[in-house]
């Protein structure tokens, strides 16, 4: 039987849900490298890794609009839309595995396969490339959705499926003077909800702006018909990236596939943990605490993914409260992939990805939605008005929760709450009464003025300074209130740089020719006095 293209509605629904597992599970592969990467080594990589994983989450939540805007919903907390890892892709390219492992040659390898162009064939030809199998014991993730023996050979042609679907379907509804664009737009993820970098994220409405959506994914992932850069010339495809890897060399315009000629770039295959491959937890010791972290990490996962069903189901701003968390899978996997893993020689823990199903986690959910958006949400709305950056830029740093611990560490909970319950009782934003009250209620306070200025030098370096001799002698000098430097990621993710627009040396690379262009000079905080 020969593929004719989606020519149902049904069909249709079935290949999107199946582009957001496919989307998705390149996520927890790309994670998993990233922070498997050992602390002051692999700047070039680690970059890499960073860039894309973010923008597969902007695939995933542009994957979803599609499927709201024809009246589809998205699930990611269905017992199957988590592949178990080694798995095949979604989308049916059945001649490699994709796996959990830790950055090394073996892992790049398959990087370059998932992220592969399509083959060069005339339109005739294409056909050839949907190609049946006698191997059903496979996966089921690695079909399509109504025949179980049909394959493609790259995530391209797999859109390009869906791209003709969309086409034909319109074309037919219009014909009847309908279509199938009859979603909720109450549903769309806009830039609004959406944490920056990797593209812009649009509401999927009509036919022109799903077919925008396809384009970019598939831009941003292999290239379009091959090319190394995006239509506007700025960005490389994911594929040209891992390629720059494994060739040591960045591409520059005017470069053909293959053939980078720009700067070389070092990586060092041995700076990375060991990770054991495919790691399961059956696998870890009962009672260690390797084995709670990798339940908890799993467990935190699962929410992660019931918050995001929630936020493609019509609460968007949800999203605000979900990408973020993937930072915070940073301090979760660094627990595992650091440890040794005890009875297998040389080889250290990971994450394993073993998700439970959406009853577990929806259960679970409501707890860290409250907290998240309690207490926290408080702290980062006071950071904001303090630091003058947006909360998203506090949220992608990651270290929003470690410097609330670091708060409560050094000046006791009592007091943070405290400052947080002034800033809660200021005037509404966007008025001269509201900065007069920050003045007032916050930094002109003995007690609570210190900490807030401590707080500012935090999110700009990273760094608790020890707060002054005046206030020890008044509110107690505390164990903890020395000046030290919170974790090496906080040097890393410090507003200062973002501030000044450059880059911590030794770490995050702008990449090849960004010194072309001036650093940015935002506006200074300085309308509160003492930061």
């Amino acid at each position: 039987m020969q593929f004719e293209g989606i020519k149902t509605r049904d069909e249709l629904i079935g290949f999107l849900y199946q582009a957001m597992q496919l989307e998705h599970a390149t996520i927890p592969p790309y994670l998993t490298a990233l922070y498997s990467i050992k602390p002051g080594t692999n700047p070039d990589a680690a970059q890499v890794l960073r860039v894309i994983v973010v923008e597969e989450m902007l695939h995933l939540t542009l994957a979803a609009n599609i499927l709201n805007a024809i009246g589809g919903t998205p699930d990611l907390s269905r017992s199957d839309f988590v592949p178990a890892y080694p798995a095949f892709l979604p989308d049916g390219e059945d001649d490699f595995k994709v796996g959990i492992e830790g950055f090394s040659h073996a892992a790049l390898t398959t990087f370059l396969k998932i992220e592969r162009p399509a083959r060069p064939v005339s339109s005739s030809a294409k056909a050839a490339l949907l190609k049946h199998t006698d191997k059903p014991e496979q996966s089921v993730l690695c079909t399509h959705p109504e025949n179980a023996t049909l394959r493609f050979y790259s995530i391209g042609e797999f859109y390009a499926a869906i791209r003709d679907g969309i086409e034909y379907l319109e074309a037919e509804a219009q014909g009847c003077g309908a279509t199938i664009f009859i979603g909720d737009a109450a549903r769309q993820i806009t830039s609004k909800y959406y944490y920056s970098g990797g593209g812009n994220l649009f509401p999927v409405t009509d036919l022109n702006s799903a077919l925008k959506a396809i384009a970019l994914i598939t831009e941003q992932g292999e290239g379009d018909g091959g090319h190394i850069y995006d239509e506007d010339e700025h960005e490389i495809a994911h594929y040209y990236r891992f390629d720059e890897l494994q060739r040591g060399r960045y591409y520059q315009k005017g470069d053909e596939a293959g053939h980078p000629t720009g700067p070389e770039l070092s990586v060092d295959w041995d700076g990375a943990y060991a990770i054991k491959p495919n790691l399961k937890v059956a696998e870890i010791a009962e009672g260690s605490a390797l084995r709670e972290a990798a339940i908890t990490f799993n467990r935190r996962y699962g929410e992660f993914l019931q918050l995001l069903t929630q936020a493609y189901n019509g609460e968007p701003e949800l999203l605000l409260e979900a990408v973020p968390m993937m930072f915070e899978f940073r301090d979760l996997i660094l627990e595992l992939v650091r440890n040794p893993l005890p009875g297998h020689a040389d080889q250290y823990g990971g994450p394993t990805f073993e998700v439970a199903g959406s009853a577990e986690t929806a259960a679970a959910t409501p707890d860290i939605v409250e907290i998240t958006r309690g207490r926290l949400e408080s702290f980062l709305g006071l950071s904001a008005e303090l630091t003058a950056f947006s909360r998203f830029d506090l949220l992608g740093t990651g270290l929003a929760e470690r410097y609330l611990g670091t708060l409560d560490k050094v000046v006791g909970d009592a007091a943070t709450d405290q400052l947080i319950a002034a800033f809660e009782g200021l005037p509404p934003p966007g008025g001269k009464a509201r900065v007069a009250a920050i003045r007032a209620t916050i930094l002109g306070d003995e007690r609570l003025g210190d900490i807030a200025r401590a707080l500012i030098k935090l999110w700009y370096s990273g760094t608790w300074f020890e707060l002054p001799a005046a206030w020890t002698q008044r509110y107690g000098p505390g164990a903890s209130n020395i000046t030290f430097v919170v974790s090496p990621d906080a040097y890393v993710e410090s507003l200062l740089w973002k501030a000044i627009g450059a880059h911590p040396a030794g770490a995050k690379p702008p990449g090849f020719g960004s010194w072309a262009h001036p650093p940015k000079i935002p506006p200074v905080p300085g309308a509160y006095p003492g930061n």
